[in-house]
């Protein structure tokens, strides 16, 4: 009897659930996800070749020689100076015509421009923006001129004597100027400035210009 018992009790014990284990140790949370690195600051830099624009001019130049001008710019905006003031590059190619009278005759002058520049351009209103130039270059101005000295008819017939010359040297270009949006790709555009003039030319020349400039 002891033993069948004994035999009962071993199977009970076989067969009974095994004690609860102790709690197991709570997990360890998942490490946190790496910080992301901040981005980088943005500069006031803006360059970029699909903001390049392109304009057209006409107008005059008065000084000592008056001048019908016709000028290019390809403009493009480099860096934000603040919210509203944008600092530009500015190329310009230019050429005018004119002429002046001298003693007994008349000069006539071409001169052709090269001028990089800088460009302050500030908006002012959601359509309008003004500007101002500075700019150093180069002009290469051709002339020719002719004059007669009368004479004494039968006698002695008036002369007629003529030359042509090219002059080089180095010019510069303050300029203040306003924009006027017509549409995202047209704005009008109006300018008047100085131009001095160094070198074999030498004089200042009133600049008045009007003209349309366009976003490429």
């Amino acid at each position: 009897m002891n033993r069948f018992l004994s035999l009962a009790t071993l199977a009970a014990l076989l067969c009974a659930p095994p004690a609860l284990a102790a709690d197991p140790k709570p997990a360890k949370p998942p490490p946190p996800a790496p910080a992301k690195a901040p981005a980088p600051a943005q500069s006031g830099a803006t360059f970029d070749m699909k903001d390049l624009s392109i304009s057209g001019s006409l107008g005059g130049e008065f000084g000592d020689v008056n001048l019908f001008s016709l000028r290019a710019d390809a403009s493009l905006p480099i860096m934000k100076l603040s919210p509203e003031v944008k600092l530009h590059g500015v190329l310009s190619l230019g050429v005018g015509f004119g002429g002046q009278d001298i003693p007994y005759g008349s000069a006539d002058w071409t001169i052709v421009t090269l001028v990089p520049a800088a460009r302050f351009q500030l908006r002012v209103a959601p359509k309008f923006e003004l500007y101002g130039d500075a700019g150093l270059g180069l002009y290469m101005g051709f002339s020719s001129a002719s004059i007669t000295i009368p004479g004494i008819p039968p006698i002695i017939p008036d002369q007629t004597y003529s030359s042509s010359s090219t002059s080089f040297g180095v010019m510069m270009r303050f300029a203040a100027g306003a924009l006027y949006e017509l549409n995202p790709k047209v704005k009008l555009s109006g300018e008047l400035g100085l131009t001095p003039y160094f070198g074999d030319a030498s004089t200042t020349n009133f600049v008045l210009l009007v003209g349309a400039q366009f976003k490429i």
